[in-house]
């Protein structure tokens, strides 16, 4: 015979959910998406992208983000899908500087490359990085 003392899971409160129906760290709050999950690959580039900008600190990084998509529009969950404009925004903020966070960058997505062999995200947004570092070397935009 059950205890009626104890508290019945019927009986619990229901949590209420945040944010507009979702609870504040779901994956569409995390990558920023309301329908759709990333793929391995953008999650890869993402990674990537955050290690090797890392070494700029995490108020540097953090800035620079805030720059980027209010300057050129390009908010972070959209880096990688779109990796010329991540490479413009760069080198726009930080000029002649920005050929070494691109190589800190394509030494991270080689890290992310030997665990994910053939994604075409990751390929193209590495090709996107190495353009974009010959282009600081010979001073076209």
């Amino acid at each position: 015979m059950p205890n009626r003392d104890a508290p019945s899971v019927m009986t619990r409160p229901v949590r209420e959910e945040k944010s507009g129906g979702r609870f504040p760290y779901s994956l569409g709050n995390v990558f920023g998406a309301r329908h759709s999950v990333p793929s391995l690959g953008a999650l890869a580039v993402g990674r990537a992208v955050e290690v090797g900008l890392s070494v700029l600190g995490d108020s540097a990084m953090s800035a620079t983000f805030f720059f980027m998509e209010s300057n050129s529009g390009l908010k972070r969950t959209e880096i990688p899908d779109d990796p010329v404009a991540f490479v413009t925004s760069l080198r726009t903020i930080f000029g002649l500087g920005s050929r070494e966070l691109l190589a800190s960058v394509l030494v991270a997505l080689h890290d992310e490359k030997a665990t994910l062999h053939g994604d075409n995200l990751l390929q193209g947004f590495e090709a996107a990085v190495e353009s974009g570092i010959a282009s600081v070397e010979t001073g076209v935009m």
